[in-house]
């Protein structure tokens, strides 16, 4: 069992955020995904109409162009967005400077069955079935979880020793598979 009690860092805090963006954006990354292989599959189907003599292809490439501008629209909210709640969350994280959020802490505790995460005000379980699976990015450790996959956990190799953090990596593989 590994037990590690962090300060909160907010600048650290934000780069943390940042690399969970992806998984808290999931849907919006899977729409745009999608639309972009919509317009790759009509182009492509509207060229080999078009080879065939066929001026039913004039229809895919027209349909292909307005999910051009649904993509276009679609990529730009997701990029303002995510902008948006990285601002946010900095001026929350500013405004609650003068509340003394800086001298908080959370604790990791890494069990057998379970990892249990702890602060000032709440204690929580999550046994190791609940994750979907784990991820380096960066020296950080990002834990998925299957329900809830916009909720990453994260913990850093700056928060512990780097001879710590391979230790939980080490701890964690044989926990998520």
């Amino acid at each position: 069992m590994f037990k590690y009690k962090i300060p909160f860092n907010k600048n650290l805090y934000v780069e943390q955020t940042i690399l969970s963006l992806p998984y808290i954006y999931h849907f919006q990354r899977k729409q745009i995904k999608e639309t972009t292989i919509a317009i790759i599959i009509l182009i492509s189907l509207g060229i080999i109409i078009l080879f065939f003599g066929s001026d039913v292809s004039i229809l895919f490439f027209c349909v292909a162009i307005f999910l051009i501008f649904d993509l276009y629209t679609k990529s730009e909210n997701l990029r303002s967005s995510k902008d948006q709640y990285i601002r946010m969350l900095r001026d929350y994280l500013n405004d609650s400077e003068s509340q003394n959020i800086s001298s908080s802490y959370g604790i990791f505790e890494f069990c057998h069955d379970s990892l249990r995460l702890s602060d000032e005000f709440s204690c929580t379980w999550y046994y190791w079935s609940d994750f979907r699976k784990y991820k380096v990015s960066k020296s950080n450790l990002l834990l998925i979880l299957k329900e809830c996959p916009e909720n990453v956990l994260v913990i850093g190799e700056s928060e512990v020793s780097k001879i710590e953090f391979q230790k939980i990596l080490k701890f964690i593989e044989t926990k998520i598979k």
